[in-house]
């Protein structure tokens, strides 16, 4: 099948929006798909000295990128997004997948088949012609259906437009698989850290990701290194001068993705201490819905996971089985769980098994686009 995908993404990055994008691109050509991104050529906003896209987000280049213009005008996002549609129709798409909602509708009226998956709720917050062009969209007879990445979004769609059950896929995030030569012994993972206990989180810093919680648990743990990767420049330095003369916590600020992963298995445990609210703005609040793709990540890691026991988390973790949970509100918990963990390798590696068989069954990517394009006339959840 030949397939467009349109994003609104900026790549190359450093967010966790263009790295979905990336590796949803390469898993759908793993499944035996033509696959061509189409993005806004919005050149400042991309990260400088980029020389290999690909390399940069650790995917082959085994789909086609294509920036189409992003003119500076009033309405320049309608403008991309008409862009996007006329050329999933001059170019005979058989499927248009979208993570932007304008190219999504404007692809339906060309008349080509439509998926778009969706993040975060579609209201009106100073943009009222967006939920309007929605639920038009859901009109569409080549519209296929709604993905989304929680449980908890299917919900708030159910509850605020008009569509079926059965049109709305809940797919959440993933990541890579190991490969095989990185899984003949899960267990050297977990030996091959430093004499400290190590905890690690990537990731970024704003409001409600987490450092609330690391910096109480820095000041409670002092015989336990937190290394911290990722962050903006200027949480980064707030969070350095919150926590000034700790010596305790590492800052490396953003590594590329391709580089993470790595990072990550010279930690002794992997945590997720996200908030209930997590916000990107005063206005936005995305703790309700998002499914962090750090977890999936952690899994790949084959790391044991300490994370926030919250709705959002649940529906992929599971307290004891393939990760401890705790309160977010409660940072002592937090701290006897971490030592709980340096005291029992054996629940340590039971519980990185259990996450790894979990990623390995039904959260890699390829596995998330397969279920994707199965699901066309049989939508299911995970």
């Amino acid at each position: 099948m030949k397939i467009q995908y349109c994003a609104a993404s900026r790549i190359p990055s450093r967010s966790a929006n263009s790295i979905h994008v990336m590796k949803m691109c390469q898993a759908f050509h793993l499944n035996g798909h033509d696959v061509h991104l189409v993005l806004p050529d919005i050149k400042k906003e991309r990260t400088p000295g980029i020389n290999d896209v690909y390399d940069y987000y650790g995917v082959k280049p085994c789909f086609s990128i294509n920036y189409l213009p992003w003119i500076p005008v009033k309405g320049k996002a309608y403008l991309f997004g008409l862009l996007a549609g006329k050329y999933g129709k001059k170019h005979n798409f058989d499927l248009v997948y979208s993570r932007d909602i304008i190219a999504a509708y404007f692809a339906a009226h060309q008349g080509l088949p439509v998926i778009f998956e969706s993040h975060a709720p579609i209201v009106d917050s100073g943009r009222v012609i967006i939920p309007r062009l929605f639920s038009n969209l859901l009109k569409q007879k080549n519209f296929k259906y709604l993905v989304v990445i929680t449980q908890s979004l299917k919900s708030w769609y159910l509850s605020n437009y008009d569509i079926p059950p059965d049109r709305i896929l809940v797919a959440p995030d993933g990541a890579d698989l190991p490969n095989v030569s990185e899984l003949d012994n899960i267990d050297l993972h977990l030996s091959q850290v430093s004499d400290k206990f190590r905890i690690g989180y990537c990731g970024h810093l704003y409001p409600g990701k987490g450092m609330e919680i690391i910096s109480q648990l820095v000041k409670l743990c002092p015989d336990i290194e937190f290394n911290i990767v990722g962050g903006l420049e200027n949480d980064i330095k707030y969070w350095q001068n919150q926590l000034e003369g700790y010596q305790n916590i590492i800052f490396y600020g953003y590594r590329p993705h391709s580089d993470v992963l790595q990072m990550m298995r010279q930690m002794n445990v992997l945590i997720a201490p996200n908030l209930q609210s997590v916000k990107l703005s005063k206005k936005i609040d995305i703790g309700k819905w998002t499914s962090p793709l750090k977890i999936f990540e952690y899994m790949s890691a084959c790391k044991p996971i300490i994370a926030s026991d919250i709705p959002v988390l649940t529906e992929v973790l599971e307290h004891e089985r393939n990760a401890l949970l705790c309160n977010p509100d409660n940072p002592e918990k937090w701290q006897s769980t971490l030592y709980r963990l340096r005291d029992d390798s054996t629940l340590s590696r039971q519980l990185a098994h259990n996450a790894y068989e979990d990623l390995r069954d039904k959260y890699n990517w390829q596995a998330r686009a397969e279920l994707i394009l199965s699901s066309a006339t049989n939508v299911k959840t995970l």
